[in-house]
């Protein structure tokens, strides 16, 4: 084996079969094993693991833990068998408790490799663990390793599907050597190659560790106008999308919008320049005699002169060594006013009293005849008569080349309006146009070089010589101040069959370069390299779970359901979905008639014909002819989104709502779905993104696998459809009124459903059906169960409407506009809505909405009991529990402000708390503005704490949590605070790792900027005439401890400035006075910090990292801490408690059904479990099981603990379609449907003995009370 270290734990690469053997026994029982593969991309199909990683031991000690690597499919590699591999893999799975992270992933990988995947058994997953800590959406092993572990993880161990199977370029690509850049088999063995370091953003040459040499018949190309490259489908490449580079491989790329690195900081250099050149002297003999003649004098340059001269001779410059003792090199350039710039340039080089000026009457000459110096310019920098860059210039410091970069383009180039965007004309020399461009890469510019054809037949050159060329090559270099440059969706093609090359370096990233274009990439990595990091993810996911589980307990009562959904889940992914084409495609001719239409009506109501309707700017141009904007947006342009068009009334405003919307739809879902058309359709569902546990579905980026669809938007619309008989089921609904069943009066009987887009989702055979289940009400009845409401509980024990049950206990009678409003406040005001909004939702105005809200929450006392102690337990806690333990993380919302990272608690302690308490005497901004006041002053009070960029409010009310004990803290940087003894810091430049006031000692905690300064401008001009009410900081001190202080006094803020000024102290031990202090100093723009034991003085700024230095009581006193209440929907979260139980019963039902279809043959063949959708679960289900999987679906689904008083119910509905099911009250014996809530007495004879007979072929216990009574009829 070969052995490396990883964060301080052993590494191994597993070499021989008889290594393999013996891993078992090193993992022995009681410790987990972690479990992890490496592939070749995402797509789930055989043969992608081209490597597995393990980890165990016999204690989780650095002594006793260790991982190892085992690869199977690398190219070119003597890999292990991959028989002996899956065998350990399968005994470790089947064995050993076991640790993935995103193990929907690697667990379906190992399945297409013929592992055997339990359901759930010892498996164990340290995603979900991160998710329930945090909520945090799709918690990546590498961030959650730094920020709980500590650990540095290499960049591609992030990825869900590393790769390193020897990705490669084409073979006419070439490889930055200290030569220059050359092809690959003109590289030797040995020799030295730039790799990129993304740590210090440099190139460094290095010897390669391995190349790479073979043919490859899937390759992508990337064709853009800074990029060509051409690479295997397994490359690895270096980009980014939003913030942080990452390296993917290129098939999880294909067609993604990226953007690519393509300059450096360069390389470094330290080659001394030569700036001393002697006079010749020359032998001469006449006359029989000999004696020494010097020819000229010695010369000695400047660096920078010289470097200018030599930049400037290669552009515009000759040199020539005359047969006498001098020489001649000269650079010249033309008299014309473009130039004039330059030739001051060129006349401010200090170059010496050796340099000879003239002119002619198109020409300015600069010369030097100096024989040794033109010597030396003629051996290094021109070869077989054409100018070139020596090799030693690449070695100058980079500062250098810079300098005579610089000065070539004043001869050959042109700078831009920018000074910083520039081009270097060559014409003819080839050599020379790639040596500067070599020369901008090596100093870390973003350039390429473009290559035309010329065909100038006279071109006047110096001296008013003419020289005629025939056709030839101009060289263009351009030169882009942006060292990156994004990808779009049409720069990536396939390219053909050929044969591919790469080398390996330590750092796993090249410069390459391609017709001339150059970026940066990844490499090929051996094994042998690259194993430390990829035996090291299964320790770091171990141990990652390890301390979740250990230190998070809360997370422990829900895990179980999260783990076993995540393979019900995984499961699931696995079906495919059918889509109804014919109907789409009609949908879309229909649609895109409809958007030719409206742009007609739209280019004729306005008179103006061709102008974009999809640019807000030409939409504002356009109805600025007939109408007032008024609304703008942050920049400054005029709003033309859907509010402001509505609110503007114009037939043409609503006519482009109209449009867009058309548009999206269009374009969204009806054109996207098409384009399935001829590919399986698989839905990627995700149990790690949302924070309330309900599912997410939508694509995988990079793998095919899976549809890029979000099937929870996919548009559905209310409607009313026909009802029809039906041979099989006996009714379904139609669009058609012809031959549908009607009443005794003639009329049609018509049924709500949902329809729009869900109409697309149809069986995948004709003999089978949708079959939907949805919970009736479960927020009301999970508020009724946990509330005991009794306006909630005796309507839905005795079946009665609950809406109309509780307007007629608000009004005292029935009216159907009562129900209408009450049934918008019972939905709303579970999730926090009060008057404003329940207004707006009504349609009424704002006093009746308060008026309303009023009413109901005198009405619903214990409902609102609940919610209360329901918020304050979330409060104190810092998240929420479901009623099935699911934690709902709600610091971030209890205590933030939207004006950055941090929250208001992170500004009055230390700017850092993010968990915790204050003493009451803690400054805070009051309700009014204009004053502060202490915590202990503003109990209950709405405070205003700050505003964010979009003008949005952030308020809070400052909360006792009883008394505590209290620490003084006092940190390095001087800051300090008193703070209670459970108190939490956020760590430096993290948004949720929290320290305690011990691990604070231990990693640096974040600090904030104090808020701008008070009054400024003001309390300088009174310090400046003496004018100050408190003479020292302690008088200020000793003036100001009260309960309220005005928030923007000049006296005040003159006395704070004073004090700074001076640097005086204040001189106090108590620790309490001094923290409430500090607390309104920084309120005032200053940072108060301790130099001393009792001894403070003012600051300017702070420090935004530091550590504590030490900690001590001092008593204990009553605490407070701000609940945020705007800004962040905050306190709608406390009625996520019903959604989350929601959420939970969804995921329960996915155990169970998946679990049922693995023991239970007949089910498992009549039925196929597809779209989760919010609180539904669709089925497709054989005609002939229709009546057993209703049965199974409500024993499954509905829920009544014994603590319950109102079971969680389900509706369902069967149809032809995802879109037109039909609910119903029962499915007879005979698997036929009994229509909801429909009247026999209603329909006329023929139709009542339809229904009748199907009825009685019903159980009796399945029917309803009102149509029992029909079963012996």
């Amino acid at each position: 084996m070969r052995d490396a270290i990883f964060n301080g734990y052993p590494v191994h690469l597993v070499e021989t079969v008889e290594e393999i053997h013996s891993l078992k026994e090193k993992f022995t029982p009681k410790v987990m094993c972690g479990v992890d593969c490496e592939t070749k991309g995402l797509e789930f199909k055989p043969e992608q693991v081209v490597g597995v990683c393990l980890s165990g031991g016999s204690d989780y000690s650095v002594k006793g833990y260790a991982g190892y690597y085992l690869p199977i499919r690398h190219n070119g590699y003597n890999n292990l068998p991959i028989k002996d591999v899956m065998e350990l893999t399968q005994w470790v799975i089947d064995n050993r408790q076991t640790v993935f992270h995103n193990r929907n992933f690697d667990a379906s990988m190992l399945e297409y490799d013929g592992i055997k995947i339990p359901f759930v058994g010892g498996m164990h997953d340290s995603q979900i663990m991160c998710y329930l800590v945090f909520n945090e959406p799709y918690p990546a092993l590498k961030d959650y390793s730094k920020r709980f572990l500590k650990w540095d993880m290499i960049e591609f161990s992030e990825n869900k599907a590393e790769d390193h199977n020897f990705g490669c370029f084409s073979a006419d690509t070439k490889f930055l050597t200290r030569s220059g850049f050359k092809l690959f088999d003109d590289i030797l063995e040995g020799e030295e190659i730039a790799q990129y370091n993304p740590d210090t953003k440099k190139l460094e040459f290095v010897t390669p560790t391995n190349r790479f040499d073979y043919f490859a018949n899937k390759l992508y190309r990337i064709n853009s106008e800074r990029i060509d490259s051409v690479i295997t489908d397994n490359h690895r490449v270096y980009s980014r999308s939003r913030e942080e580079y990452r390296v993917l491989p290129a098939s999880c790329l294909f067609g993604v919008q990226r953007t690519f690195q393509l300059g450096t900081k360069g390389y470094d250099g330290n080659f001394e320049l030569r700036t001393e050149f002697e006079a010749p002297k020359v032998k001469v003999t006449r006359n029989g005699k000999s004696w020494e003649r010097v020819y000229g004098d010695d010369i000695t340059f400047e660096k920078s002169a010289l470097l200018k001269l030599l930049g400037f001779f290669l552009g515009d410059g000759s040199c020539s060594k005359l047969k006498s003792g001098y020489g001649s090199f000269e650079i010249f350039q033309s008299k014309c006013k473009a130039k004039e710039e330059t030739v001051e340039w060129i006349n401010s080089i200090n170059l010496g009293s050796f340099v000879h000026y003239s002119e002619s009457d198109r020409m300015h000459f600069w010369k030097i005849y100096q024989r040794t110096f033109c010597l030396w310019v003629n051996e290094n920098f021109i070869v077989d008569g054409v100018k070139r860059v020596p090799r030693w210039v690449y070695s100058l410091p980079i500062e250098d080349r810079k300098i005579l970069l610089d000065a070539f383009v004043r001869a050959d180039g042109h700078y831009k309006k920018d000074r910083k965007s520039y081009y270097m004309d060559i014409l003819s020399s080839k050599e020379l146009a790639e040596d500067m461009l070599e020369l901008c890469i090596s100093v870390g510019l973003s350039a390429k070089m473009s290559v035309y054809d010329v065909d100038l037949s006279r071109i006047p050159i110096i001296r008013g010589r003419e020289l005629a060329l025939k056709k030839s090559k101009h060289y263009r270099i351009h030169v882009h101040p942006n060292k990156e440059s994004k990808i779009s969706t049409s720069n990536w093609g396939l390219a053909d069959p050929q044969r591919v090359v790469c080398f390996s370096v330590p750092s796993t990233l090249l410069i390459v370069q391609r017709n001339y274009k150059t970026y940066i990439s990844g490499n090929s990595t051996d094994p042998t390299v690259s194993f430390k990091y990829a035996a090291g993810d299964p320790i770091a996911t171990v141990m990652l779970a390890r301390k979740m589980w250990n230190d998070y307990p809360y997370i422990r009562k829900i895990y179980k359901i999260d783990n076993f959904t995540l393979e019900a889940v995984r499961l699931l992914c696995q079906n495919e979905l059918t889509l109804d084409y014919e109907f789409l495609e009609k949908l879309r001719d229909e649609k895109e008639r409809k958007l030719k239409e409206l742009q007609t009506r739209i280019y004729a109501l306005s008179g103006v014909y061709g102008f974009n309707i999809d640019s807000a700017k030409d939409k504002a141009d356009v109805l600025s002819r007939f109408v007032t904007l008024t609304e703008k947006t942050k920049t400054g342009k005029f709003k033309t989104d859907e509010d402001a068009l509505m609110k503007l009334n114009h037939p043409i405003a609503r006519l482009m709502v109209e449009y867009s919307a058309t548009r999206v739809f269009l374009k969204s879902f009806v054109s996207k779905m098409c384009s399935y058309k001829g590919r399986v359709v698989r839905a990627n569902y995700n149990t790690v993104n949302v924070p309330s546990g309900r599912l997410s579905s939508g694509g995988s980026s990079g793998n095919p696998y899976f549809i890029p669809q979000n099937l929870q938007n996919v548009p559905k619309e209310e409607e009313r459809l026909f009802l029809h008989h039906h041979p099989v089921i006996g009714y379904v609904l139609e669009e058609s009124e012809e031959g549908c069943v009607r009443f005794k009066d003639g009329t049609p009987v018509k049924v709500k459903t949902k329809t729009g887009l869900h109409r697309a989702f149809i069986p995948h055979d004709k003999d089978w059906f949708i079959m939907t289940s949805d919970y009736a009400a479960q927020e009301i009845r999970l508020a009724a169960n946990f509330s005991r409401e009794p306006n909630f509980v005796e309507p839905l024990l005795e079946g009665k409407d609950i809406h109309m049950y509780v307007a007629k206990k608000m009004f005292g009678f029935e009216d159907p506009d009562h129900r209408t409003k009450v049934k918008i406040v019972n939905f709303s005001a579970l999730y926090g809505a009060e008057g404003p909004t329940i207004a707006q939702r009504a349609g009424i105005s704002l006093e009746e909405g308060k008026a309303l809200f009023a009413k109901y929450k005198a009405t619903m006392s214990k409902l609102y009991a609940w919610k209360a102690e329901v918020i304050k337990s979330s409060k104190k806690r810092g998240y929420a529990l479901t009623y099935f333990g699911r934690p709902i993380y709600l610091l971030k919302f209890l205590s933030s402000s939207e004006r950055g990272k941090a929250a208001y608690a992170e500004r009055l302690a230390v700017n850092s708390v993010v968990q915790g308490c204050l003493p009451s005497m803690t400054f805070v901004p009051s309700q009014d503005g204009k004053t502060l006041k202490t915590f202990h002053a503003c109990i209950a009070e709405r405070v205003l704490f700050s505003k964010d960029e979009k003008g949005v409010e952030h308020r809070g009310v400052p909360t006792y949590r009883g008394k505590d004990t209290c620490l003084y803290v006092k940190f390095e940087s001087g800051d300090f605070i008193v703070c209670s003894q459970n108190h939490k810091f956020l760590e430096y430049k993290s948004e949720r790792s929290l320290l305690s006031v011990t691990e604070a000692g231990i990693f640096k905690v974040q600090l904030l900027a104090p808020q701008k300064k008070v009054k400024f401008w003001s309390a300088l001009f009174k310090v400046s005439i003496g004018q100050c009410f408190a003479t020292s900081l302690g008088k200020l001190f000793s003036q100001v401890m009260k309960d309220t202080v005005p928030a923007k006094d000049s006296k005040i803020a003159a006395a704070l400035l004073r004090a700074w000024l001076l640097q005086d102290e204040l001189k106090t031990t108590n620790f309490w006075a001094v923290h409430t202090f500090r607390s309104l100093v920084d309120l005032y723009g200053y940072n108060l910090i301790q130099v001393a034991h009792g001894r403070y003085r003012l600051k300017w700024g702070r420090k935004r990292g530091t550590k504590v230095e030490y900690s001590f009581e001092v008593g204990t006193d009553n605490v407070v801490s701000p609940s945020m209440i705007s800004g962040y929907q905050t306190y709608p979260l406390s009625g996520f408690i019903h959604k989350n139980t929601g959420a939970d019963l969804m995921r329960l039902f996915l155990i169970k059904f998946t679990m049922l279809n693995k023991k239970n043959e007949e089910w498992r063949n009549n039925t196929r479990m597809i779209l989760p959708v919010h609180d539904e679960q669709n089925l497709e289900v054989h005609k002939d099981y229709l009546y057993k999987a209703w049965k199974y679906m409500k024993k499954v689904m509905e829920f009544k603990p014994d603590n319950f008083v109102i079971p969680i119910v389900v509706d369902s509905g069967v149809g032809t379609s995802w879109g037109n099911c039909l609910d119903f009250d029962c499915i007879s014996l005979k698997n036929r449907i009994v229509p909801k809530d429909l009247d026999p007495e209603a329909l006329p004879d023929d139709e009542r003995t339809y229904l009748l007979d199907i009825i009685k072929e019903c159980d009796v216990r399945d029917l309803p009370v009102r149509l029992k009574k029909y079963k012996n009829e």
